[in-house]
């Protein structure tokens, strides 16, 4: 109980103030993503399916992560010493930004074929882009409360990344049909 307990606290914890657009939250995750998008793709571009298949994989476990306990523990509060769940139907998981969610297990768990180059090249369009609009625009996803502004800003990061990694990976892969 005690772990639910600081988890729920966790996920209310407030920031002082709505992050600004371009502020220093904002800069500090646009350069961490960028970081890491490079260096995934200069050093892991040619690398194996094997290889390629761990990292998609990772990113969507940390994706998957976070929802869970965005879907789980952030409705949940502590009233007079009871967990009461009230759920926010807002983040219901059925949005553009969670298809990733549905399509990266594509990705991981599919042999070379034609569902699995459609999933890359879904990944590569819309969640990428999906990523940067938020990036660009965060107005929307930035909030008081610190939990929902760093998984919100993680999850879109990711979205970013993965497509990225995906472009490099699939870059001579893809072919014209």
């Amino acid at each position: 109980m005690k772990l639910l307990e600081w988890l729920i606290q966790i996920t209310k914890s407030q920031l002082p103030g709505v992050p600004e657009r371009f502020g220093d939250l904002h800069l500090s995750f646009i350069f961490a993503i960028s970081v890491i998008s490079l260096l995934l793709i200069i050093l892991f571009s040619d690398s194996s399916d094997r290889c390629f298949r761990v990292i998609i994989g990772a990113a969507f476990l940390v994706m998957l992560i976070g929802e869970c306990t965005k879907q789980i523990v952030h409705p949940m509060s502590i009233v007079e010493g009871q967990i009461v769940y009230k759920y926010s139907w807002w983040a219901f998981p059925f949005q553009l930004c969670s298809t990733p969610l549905y399509v990266l297990p594509l990705l991981c768990f599919l042999p070379d074929c034609k569902v699995r180059s459609v999933a890359a090249a879904y990944i590569m369009t819309y969640g990428f882009l999906g990523g940067v609009a938020v990036y660009v625009s965060p107005g929307a996803v930035f909030c008081a409360n610190k939990f929902l502004t760093y998984h919100s800003m993680l999850h879109h990061g990711l979205q970013i990344l993965t497509g990225c990694y995906t472009m490099a990976y699939y870059r001579h892969r893809i072919k014209a049909t």
